[in-house]
């Protein structure tokens, strides 16, 4: 006897689910991250009118405006972590930790599709800073 289960019969184990968008929020974040400060330089030569790569690596204003964006990025993540982690760690207790890393994950992810908004439209890099 052959039992056919429909896809929406069977209940998604939540462990699994976890484990699978933790896996991706991870992978994209480790694709990501070792090309952000080579973006962040290469908007901040837009910004400032210098064209071509070579001009662009060789200028000190570029680098100098690329280190400053990525400084004020992450004072403007670190700050919020700062002041929320008391709180999820209470709320951690309560509810648990799935529904907060999964919440985590999702805000990582509204960010990382902002910075890639921000790169394909060539936007001014203070969007970022929302």
């Amino acid at each position: 006897m052959v039992v056919a289960y429909k896809a929406s019969s069977v209940p998604a184990d939540p462990q699994a689910v976890v484990g699978v968008v933790m896996f991706l929020f991870f992978l994209s974040m480790s694709i990501a991250g070792p090309a952000v400060p080579q973006v962040m330089l290469h908007l901040s030569c837009l910004q400032l009118g210098v064209r071509g790569d070579a001009a662009c690596s060789a200028s000190t204003d570029a680098s100098s405006v690329a280190s400053s964006w990525g400084m004020w990025m992450s004072v403007c993540e670190s700050i919020p972590a700062i002041l929320l982690a008391g709180g999820f760690g209470a709320v951690s207790d309560a509810m648990g930790r799935r529904p907060l890393l999964l919440l985590g994950a999702t805000a990582q992810l509204i960010s990382l599709c902002t910075f890639v908004t921000v790169v394909l439209f060539e936007l001014p890099l203070s969007v970022l800073l929302v």
